[in-house]
């Protein structure tokens, strides 16, 4: 970490508005635990919420962020080191590891994974593990010289495919598990109208991540203040909101799955 630059932290991934203060709360209790640990580099107050971690990297040193396992194991790979793999209270979770869930409208006769073919996808974006590549690999074994969807659309988000799903623009989406479960219990209106047709194989989840340029010492005093946060008893309503409730220590070779799955995936339809 060059001297005079500021480290960012970054906590985008789930960040949806209503669990900003249990997002800000988890930040602060890492914060304390660095300074507890007798380090005084100089950290964020709050986390950026706007900017994943590639953004974070191009300002400056990044001391904490979490990113989707996509980029780690592609434009990461060598510009992060894992910190640790949180484990989501979650339908769709085991442990460490995450899947997708993909819906369709409701009011749709689309009933089994083969009736998507020649449809409409909302894709989240390409970079996307939950949103896009799980998907992909899914459905390959059912392709059509190389082709299962007829196009996609590209949305932004998870919520935005949803949306695309229900409105009518797209006739399917492939929804984080972790997300799905975070706007059904703060945004219920947002899942009305889709059901879900099918499961994604599992992957390890969105890691927390820290710079390469971090020492190790303050590297290793940021991940003893996540354990720190993870146990913390006066934490528990902010961990309860984001749905956390612990961090494991898996290797990066487990994100491995995520690489073999976009072998087998299929190509991106035309937008």
């Amino acid at each position: 970490m060059t001297a005079g630059v500021v480290p960012h932290a970054s906590l985008a991934m789930y960040a949806l508005p209503e669990v900003e203060w249990a997002t800000r709360a988890f930040w602060a209790r890492i914060v304390r635990g660095v300074r507890e640990r007798g380090y005084s580099v100089p950290l964020p107050d709050e986390p950026d919420r706007l900017h994943g971690v590639e953004a974070a990297l191009r300002q400056g040193s990044l001391v904490f962020g979490q990113t989707c396992g996509f980029p780690l194991t592609h434009t990461l790979v060598d510009r992060v080191r894992l910190l640790g793999t949180p484990v989501y209270d979650a339908p769709g979770c085991n442990g460490p590891y995450y899947r997708s869930l993909v819906v369709v409208r409701a009011d749709s006769d689309l009933r089994a994974l083969a009736d998507l073919r020649g449809r409409t996808v909302a894709v989240n974006g390409w970079n996307s593990q939950s949103g896009w590549n799980a998907l992909a690999a899914m459905v390959a074994p059912l392709a059509e010289d190389g082709r299962f969807f007829a196009r996609a659309v590209v949305t932004g988000t998870h919520a935005r495919s949803l949306d695309a799903v229900r409105l009518g623009r797209a006739d399917c989406a492939a929804i984080d598990c972790v997300t799905f479960a975070l706007l059904h219990r703060h945004r219920p209106a947002a899942l009305g109208g889709v059901r879900m047709v099918a499961e994604t194989a599992v992957a390890p989840g969105l890691p927390f991540v820290t710079g390469p340029d971090i020492p190790p010492q303050i590297a290793f005093a940021v991940k003893g203040a996540l354990v720190d946060a993870m146990t913390d008893d006066g934490l528990a309503e902010a961990r309860g909101e984001l749905l956390l409730t612990w961090v494991e220590d898996l290797p990066l070779s487990s994100y491995d799955v995520i690489l073999d799955m976009e072998r087998v995936a299929i190509p991106r339809p035309p937008t």
